[in-house]
């Protein structure tokens, strides 16, 4: 690098820096700092207080439960149902994931125009349904694969629209709310990762296809319950 050059990079690098430095200086105001431990205890006080944020975090935990109660054991289904090789089982795999996509779209072209409300209820309920059909579909590869894919589908377009709900539940206390939520559902999907192969070894697809729509059926109650006379603005 010639010294014309160096020097013209140098001087761009500290020019930069001066313009960074005093872009933050004129964004920059005072501001009285607020306890940020206290601040999240309130906001926590404030949702306990709120009956619709307690009936979502109830939902998202029961969800969450149901939907990791299926998916720790659905390859361990297909492979001793049909002898699938672990190649197989991976394209397995692709197709839930195109099925996630899929939902996740569908949730951004319907759900505003169906409502919030009625895109979260109707993708739990169609869940639940396909939860209960599944030992139904284990006379065939191809019907199993099918069930599993609509049912991720709408499963993930439910928890899209479920996601977006609650964002508008506590607005005032929106982030703490959403962490809130995901923390739920975290706590869920690792109790459904527990008890997954459990109910797996003692009942095979009906115990986990029944217990899955059992707790996502309580889920669904909560969210009713917790919504209840509740209006989105």
């Amino acid at each position: 690098m010639t010294p014309p050059v160096l020097y013209r990079k140098v001087l761009a690098f500290f020019s930069a820096g001066l313009w960074i430095k005093r872009l933050l200086d004129i964004k920059t105001k005072p501001r009285t700092r607020r306890s940020s431990g206290q601040s999240v205890w309130k906001a926590w006080r404030q949702i306990s207080k709120e009956k619709a944020a307690l009936g979502a975090l109830a939902c998202s935990f029961f969800i969450g439960i149901a939907n990791d109660n299926l998916f720790v054991i659905y390859g361990v289904w297909l492979e001793q149902s049909f002898q699938l090789s672990v190649i197989a089982l991976g394209l397995g795999t692709g197709l839930i994931g195109v099925a996630e996509l899929l939902g996740e779209l569908s949730t951004a072209a319907l759900a505003d125009r169906v409502g919030l409300k009625r895109a979260v209820f109707g993708g739990f309920l169609l869940s639940v349904l396909n939860y209960l059909s599944l030992p139904f579909l284990d006379r065939s590869l191809t019907l199993s694969l099918g069930g599993l894919f609509i049912l991720i589908l709408v499963f993930e377009f439910g928890v899209v629209a479920f996601a977006s709900l609650c964002t508008e539940l506590m607005p005032q206390w929106r982030a703490t709310m959403m962490s809130t939520f995901l923390a739920a559902a975290g706590i869920g999907r690792m109790v459904g990762a527990l008890i997954g192969g459990p109910v797996w070894l003692a009942w095979g697809i009906w115990g986990t296809a029944t217990a899955s729509a059992a707790i996502s059926g309580l889920g669904l109650t909560a969210l009713f319950w917790g919504l209840r006379g509740w209006r989105y603005h």
